[in-house]
């Protein structure tokens, strides 16, 4: 399940929750991946992503003009009134840009699929999920993946920060000890007990008491900063503290939250 992000769209984090409760209600494990990219936007291959959209069928002009958009880019570092040699970007899209998302995602478009193993995509954040009534076999499936999986990175210079990503047991009972370890290009990846995707701290129950009591602090943060702008004291118009609420502490607590709606209480 590779799925668009967007407020009208499924977003991988529903997608790979709703996976997790399949698992908790049909008594299975669901073992998940969650790679790290090494400098996503920094290292797409100009040349890979040209042959992508070819293969793809994209309008000519519409490959000369990204074509034309990624070549000879250049770049300087300023330290004050210093300015160091120009550079240039040999690799990459640029960071910020509306288009980047887009040009990584059809670089990635064909990521490996298995018919054992969901795959949760979302730019370069990228998780793959297996399920099974077997912890052990189910793990074998997630590692025959990986394996397949380091051809096609290889093939495409995408290189995994392997030491920074993480495997996770999701079940209902609580934490396991995992039987073996997952290993890519030969790196064992570390098992742990929560994980982060998409800004959410997932743990291996789906309680996400990490995640709340995460953003109750961030959240109180921001309410000591603008207490003064929004408490009663302040001169601003009830209309403007309702905008300064909207804009600033309401996106705190409602991020993800169809994911981290409250959950029945472990048994």
């Amino acid at each position: 399940m590779r799925l668009p992000g967007g407020p009208f769209n499924a977003t991988p984090t529903d997608t790979c929750n709703k996976l997790y409760k399949r698992g908790f209600a049909h008594k299975l494990y669901t073992v998940g991946v969650f790679l790290d990219v090494k400098r996503a936007f920094d290292k797409l291959w100009h040349d890979g992503l040209t042959y992508k959209l070819i293969k793809l069928q994209f309008p000519d002009y519409l490959i000369k003009i990204i074509h034309n958009f990624l070549r000879n880019r250049t770049f300087r570092v300023r330290v004050n009134n210093s300015y160091s040699n120009t550079g240039s970007c040999l690799s990459g899209v640029p960071q910020g840009s509306v288009l980047s998302p887009y040009l990584y995602n059809i670089y990635t478009h064909d990521f490996p699929q298995h018919s054992t193993v969901s795959t949760c995509l979302f730019a370069d954040d990228s998780a793959v999920l297996s399920q099974g009534v077997q912890l052990k076999y189910t793990i074998k499936n997630i590692q025959h993946f990986l394996d397949k999986l380091e051809t096609w990175l290889t093939h495409w210079r995408i290189a995994i920060n392997v030491d920074k990503s993480q495997a996770i047991v999701f079940q209902e009972m609580g934490v396991i000890d995992p039987p073996f370890q997952l290993t890519l290009f030969d790196d064992y990846i570390q098992w742990v007990p929560v994980v982060k995707y998409l800004g959410l701290h997932i743990d291996s129950r789906l309680t996400f008491k990490k995640h709340i009591d995460y953003l109750s602090e961030k959240f109180w943060g921001r309410i000591s900063l603008a207490i003064s702008l929004v408490g009663r004291r302040s001169p601003l118009s009830l209309e403007n503290k309702v905008i300064l609420y909207k804009q600033i502490l309401r996106p705190v607590i409602t991020y993800g939250s169809p994911v981290w709606e409250p959950q029945p209480p472990p048994t």
